[in-house]
């Protein structure tokens, strides 16, 4: 059963769970970050800092929460953000549990605690993440949204499950996940195909193992900064099309209508919309041989692409927005006249 919040629970003495913060350059941010853990109604836990060859000082930091007996641990070259993830999901197996959280957010006190109990009360979870309220730096964290909070489970039976979850825009924290540690070590995590957007598609795989969870509440302050990786990073064209081939894959090949029809709406959305804008102006491929790419990699079907979506691509690539709009017109034009071909076995532009 899940505790209520005020309680606290302490974990046996071989500690049964590690608790890994990864952090790089920024100290301040990691103390309101322990200050988060400090107040967790779970103890007993083992507790890393794992510090990507920081050129800051955390001494200072470490000390002001020395009662924590934190593990520091520091890098001797950076290993890039996911390769300092990877390095703490793996470094960790003689823990039953591991969370891997990242040092610019701040955990509700009863994270840990209603995590760690529904993974012991069902041995077929593989993982319970939670969602987040996200805000920006410089301001105070909404730490309102925490009140009241109530930790409502939901349930994923396999990677579909999972997928339409996050296809219909389920805020599921990454950063908040605790793991099964024995899973860990069977899926990759691939960051030379997916880039940055690298978590979904292991939280998918994650899910071929057993089932996965999600408390419907919002356990984790999500802060928005400069320095976020996803904000620093670089996206490829072949990142976005693979990211929306990972969701696909996550159905059968006789996948019902209704999964159909959530998939290209929300692949329509993040690749035209969302993910091109996105791109470096020199990793833009062109809207025609993007649009191309996606239908011949099953993500996008022609009929789905509108002239107003083309528009918002030609207009990423720098094109007028007139004779831009006027030619996506013309090209969707000549592409839906082309669908009765293709749907007759007609080779795909």
């Amino acid at each position: 059963m899940i505790g209520k919040a005020g309680t606290s629970l302490a974990l046996e003495p071989s500690s049964r769970l590690t608790l890994v913060i990864t952090t790089f350059d920024r100290p301040d941010y990691l103390g309101e970050c322990l200050a988060s853990v400090a107040a967790q109604t779970l103890h007993g836990f083992r507790l890393v800092v794992l510090d990507n060859a920081s050129a800051a000082d955390y001494l200072d930091v470490l000390d002001r929460f020395r009662d924590m007996r934190i593990t520091y641990i520091r890098n001797d070259t950076n290993l890039g953000p996911a390769g300092n993830i990877e390095k703490a999901m793996r470094s960790y197996s003689d823990s039953e549990f591991v969370v891997v959280f990242h040092d610019d957010d701040l955990m509700h006190p009863n994270m840990l605690e209603w995590q760690y109990d529904l993974l012991e009360s069902d041995p077929t979870l593989q993982f319970v993440s939670t969602e987040l309220a996200a805000f920006d730096d410089g301001v105070p964290p909404p730490r309102h949204a925490w009140e009241g909070v109530t930790p409502i489970t939901e349930i994923y039976h396999d990677r579909a499950d999972l997928a339409r979850s996050l296809l219909e825009g389920g805020g599921l924290c990454f950063g908040s996940t605790m793991y099964r540690s024995s899973v860990l070590n069977m899926v990759g995590l691939d960051e030379s195909r997916f880039g940055i957007i690298w978590d979904r598609p292991f939280l998918l795989d994650v899910a071929r193992h057993g089932k996965t969870a999600l408390i419907r509440a919002p356990l984790v302050l999500y802060r928005h900064h400069p320095g976020q990786d996803t904000n620093r990073g670089k996206l490829s064209a072949s990142n976005l099309i693979e990211l929306m081939r990972s969701y696909r894959d996550a159905f059968p090949t006789n996948w019902a209508p209704g999964d159909q029809e959530l998939f290209y709406r929300h692949s329509v959305y993040f690749l035209i919309h969302y993910g091109y804008s996105r791109l470096a102006p020199d990793d833009r491929v062109g809207t025609a041989t993007f649009i191309r790419r996606c239908i011949r990699s099953g993500v996008l079907r022609r009929g789905d692409v509108t002239a107003q979506d083309l528009a918002t691509m030609t207009r990423a690539d720098g094109q007028r927005v007139v004779p831009a709009t006027i030619d996506a017109a013309r090209a969707v034009k000549r592409w839906l006249l082309s669908r009765r071909r293709d749907r007759a076995g007609d080779q795909p532009l």
